[in-house]
């Protein structure tokens, strides 16, 4: 199978950017082989010096992937290193190609990546074992002019796009028993195009903008690489990842044929958005925003019309342990869309009558605690055997509800809480640990939902009396058409409902 493909990817920004004390061109290739090092990479290249200029040739990045799945390589292209009054200019031809090739699953492939760079500018400054690395370029595109596989079984076509209008990048990289580094790139706007198809029987075709983007990251990873099939001894070490990055705005267009007809469309658009996420011994944690998210989506054989969503702002916060600890560790999930909103043709055809208001909705699940886990998820051999037996590795030690609100058709939800549990205590409520705590409801226009409802023919009001009858036993009255319902697990496992006891 052959594949001819344009593609542009910043992954070419994995070019080093450029420092000050004296530094060495050697200096600055032996820091350099280091940090790719740490990556899992054996570094082969052949050094020429002539005079102050050393040029780095044949440069190669060899990975091997674990248990026998696969290994590839990358070939770099020609570096030249100037030393210039204790600084080191660096240098890259205006074109050059780069190749990927290896074997994966059983099946060799190829890959060739012919890369563009304007006005590209690099200087290394520093000391041995501790270089700082300035760069920055003008425009760049990168086009993965051919790819072939020793796999026969399918016939796939591809061309694939994408180009910065330029960037600017200062990142440090130190030697040690750990590398350490630390980055701030600025990304100018960026486009990312690319189709794939089979013939005529379907084919996708996208492409994506990215505005101004600005990164900044830092990482410590064990000199020499690690064991990517368990990664605890290199967390347990000091290994961390954290990177945060803002984006002035971003909008995708993906189509999607079959047999030369559209059968589906979307298109996305989102303002600006600012993220960060971290990985070390202490969890994995993501936390990030957006605003002004646009979405239109038709597929005919879905629904006959577009569907448009828009929501004023996003917002996701995730985290959960990593390793294994006896004292319990911290988790949080949290995800929230407010000022929702669907398209008229939605409404239309749940609600033609226009009967339930449709006023933007609000949305927010907001959960804390703690756990106590058994888990090292990062090493796969002893994830086998985590769950053998039944066994539970992961106890929920603490939840805390800091926010639970659905706001939509005129009613809302919200719900606050706070329980402990005992996981020695498996019998007072039968096969799960014994909750102490307490959590409070309050819920505002629920009757007059319902009444709306039933008038809609939704809902039989039959039923409605009956979940009447059932909100009066739980909820007590604290306005017009307000509710709200406490509920408390004491010590003995007595559960009570607005003071009342239910078991």
């Amino acid at each position: 199978m052959t594949l001819r493909h344009t593609l542009i990817i910043p992954a070419m920004l994995c070019i080093p950017a450029t420092a000050y004390a004296d530094v060495t061109a050697d200096e600055v290739w032996t820091n350099l082989t280091a940090y790719y090092s740490a990556t899992g990479a054996e570094v082969t290249g052949g050094l020429d010096r002539s005079g102050d200029v050393v040029t780095v040739n044949d440069m190669t990045l060899a990975y091997t992937l674990p248990m026998g799945f696969g290994d590839f390589t990358v070939a770099m292209p020609p570096m030249t290193l100037t030393e210039n009054g204790g600084a080191v200019d660096m240098s890259y031809p205006d074109a050059f190609n780069v190749s990927i090739n290896g074997t994966m699953g059983g099946e060799t492939f190829d890959v060739a990546l012919d890369v563009t760079m304007n006005d590209y500018q690099g200087t290394a400054t520093g000391e041995a074992g501790n270089v700082t690395y300035e760069t920055s370029a003008g425009e760049m595109t990168a086009k993965l002019a051919e790819a072939s596989t020793s796999a026969d079984d399918a016939d796939i076509d591809g061309v694939f796009l994408a180009s910065v209008e330029g960037y600017d990048l200062i990142n440090t990289i130190t030697e040690g028993e750990m590398i350490e580094g630390t980055s701030k790139m600025t990304l100018q706007p960026s486009v990312v195009n690319y189709s794939v198809g089979a013939g005529d029987a379907f084919s996708t075709k996208s492409a994506t903008r990215y505005e101004s983007m600005t990164t900044t990251s830092s990482f410590a990873l064990p000199a020499g690489g690690s064991d990517v099939m368990n990664l605890t001894p290199a967390f347990e070490a000091g290994m961390f990842l954290e990177s945060t990055s803002q984006t002035e705005g971003t909008s995708t267009k993906t189509t999607t044929t079959m047999n030369g007809e559209v059968s589906s469309d979307q298109s996305t658009k989102v303002g600006t958005s600012e993220g960060t996420l971290r990985l070390d011994a202490s969890g994995l944690s993501v936390d990030g925003s957006a605003s002004d998210f646009e979405m239109t989506f038709q597929d005919q054989t879905i629904m006959p019309f577009p569907v448009t969503a828009s929501a004023a702002s996003a917002t996701a916060n995730y985290q959960v342990p990593v390793l294994a600890s006896e004292d319990p560790q911290d988790f949080r999930l949290q995800f929230g869309l407010d000022q929702l909103e669907l398209s008229d043709d939605i409404w239309s055809m749940i609600d033609a009558g226009q009967q339930l208001p449709r006023d933007p909705a609000i949305v927010n699940l907001d959960v804390a605690g703690s756990v106590l886990s058994e888990l090292d998820f990062f090493d796969f051999q002893s994830l086998e055997n985590a769950f053998a037996g039944g066994k539970m590795p992961v106890k929920v030690d603490r939840a805390n509800i800091n926010d639970i609100t659905i706001s939509a058709i005129g009613a809302s939800a919200e719900a606050t809480g706070e329980f402990v549990f005992d996981n020695e205590d498996m019998t007072t409520f039968p096969g799960v640990p014994r909750p102490e705590g307490s959590a409070s409801v309050d819920v505002v226009g629920a009757n007059a939902l319902m009444d709306r409802l039933v008038a809609m023919g939704l809902l039989p009001e039959d039923q409605v009396f009956g979940a009447r009858m059932m909100i009066g036993m739980f909820a007590r009255e604290t306005g017009d058409d307000q509710l709200n319902s406490t509920i408390e697990i004491n010590p003995e496992g007595h559960v009570l409902v607005n003071g009342e006891r239910i078991r």
